[in-house]
């Protein structure tokens, strides 16, 4: 008999990092798989990310309308939609990635049925956001973890987590990198109508500070931005409380300048990598200037606490929100880089790219029913 999978799709970063596995999934004829798609798909101010499942031909087994409200009824909403879903199909597995909140609204509904979790990308640490918490929360839900490296592999058996379940995979935003649609430097200019050089910019609020504290260090962030002699390809931050700073720093600087400025709220993975390749450096405090970077070559001025105190490549330098620490940043970066076309990759300590076949090989070695193994 089939084993029935759901995975779980909450927002853009994830779903382009998982696209791959899920496709594999759905085309393996010992599963029946399908994504639950929730409300991060819906909200259109972030761009048309559903629009990117569509492409795939993954089944979806159910796609979460738009929810207007605050964060407390999107997630209960979520649980409703979630619960229902799960009664429907009767699953024997969930995939749960990564560490946004809503995310753990599906594992408690999860774990309350007693369904067992395959978490992808526990063990990561990032100060500077409330993803901290969340993440080892889903960890110490989960029965089966696919973690991207060795230090990963080991905070999650710090969390008493069975060493038998931890499986080092590697990093599976690394294998989309080898198998992207290809796309030249020329057309992708073209496409979005960027002077070349330019740089790739993505903010996030870090939500272990106050809202006041986002919102000033969006100002310095424009303040920044605007000393600098690049066009600058910007995208839309995530759903993190303090959001509405950084999306309001987004139309802004292209209202203020349109040639400088190009913002474009989702590139969808393929895209974004192509913007990845073909940029100067990148600057901001996405995971994807921690994780894909490396493999890429692409230098990164990574800013703030939202990343701190995870493995990065040699590529990679740090700043503070300020305006000098910044501009010392940037500095650093053309003095130490190659910049351009010229991009050298260095070693990256999630992986080399072959999370899929190591991921497929271990789900179907594994023994169904799953049970959670409980440590004290």
């Amino acid at each position: 008999m089939k084993k029935k999978i759901v995975g779980i799709t909450t927002a853009r970063s994830e779903f382009g990092r998982l696209r791959g596995f899920y496709q594999a999934i759905s085309n393996n004829k010992s599963y029946e798989f399908a994504l639950f798609v929730g409300f991060g798909h819906s909200d259109e101010q972030f761009g048309d990310s559903y629009a990117e499942i569509l492409k795939t031909n993954i089944p979806i087994g159910c796609q979460m309308p738009y929810v207007e409200g605050g964060d407390e009824k999107k997630i209960s909403e979520l649980i409703i939609y979630f619960s229902n879903y799960l009664d429907e199909i009767k699953a024997d597995l969930v995939i749960i990635p990564g560490d946004r909140y809503e995310m753990l609204s599906v594992a408690l509904v999860s774990s309350i049925k007693q369904i067992p979790i395959l978490h992808i990308g526990g063990g990561y640490v990032t100060l500077g956001a409330i993803d901290e918490q969340i993440r080892n929360a889903l960890t110490k839900l989960s029965a089966i973890h696919f973690v991207a490296s060795v230090e990963c592999g080991e905070r999650v058996k710090n969390l008493n987590e069975d060493s038998s379940r931890i499986y080092v995979t590697g990093a599976p935003e690394l294998d989309e990198i080898f198998s992207s649609k290809s796309i030249s430097r020329d057309e992708f200019l073209l496409r979005y109508s960027i002077a070349s050089p330019f740089l790739l910019a993505t903010f996030h609020p870090e939500t272990s500070i106050s809202l006041e504290e986002n919102e000033i260090n969006s100002e310095i962030i424009e303040q920044f931005l605007d000393v600098l002699h690049y066009t600058i390809l910007i995208t839309a931050p995530c759903h993190d409380p303090g959001f509405e700073f950084y999306l309001n720093l987004c139309k802004r600087l292209q209202n203020k300048n349109p040639d400088k400025y190009i913002f474009v709220p989702t590139l969808g993975m393929d895209m974004y990598l192509a913007a990845m390749r073909y940029c100067e450096f990148m600057v901001g405090n996405s995971s994807s200037g921690i994780i894909e970077s490396p493999t890429i070559g692409v230098p990164v001025v990574n800013v703030g606490d939202r990343q701190k105190f995870r493995e990065h490549g040699m590529n990679v330098i740090h700043s503070d929100f300020n305006l000098t620490s910044l501009l010392n940043a940037v500095e650093a970066i053309k003095s130490n880089f190659p910049l351009g076309q010229s991009k050298i990759p260095v070693e990256n300590p999630y992986g080399d790219g072959r999370f899929l076949d190591k991921a497929c090989k271990i789900l179907l070695e594994l023994q169904f029913p799953i049970s959670k193994i409980n440590k004290y």
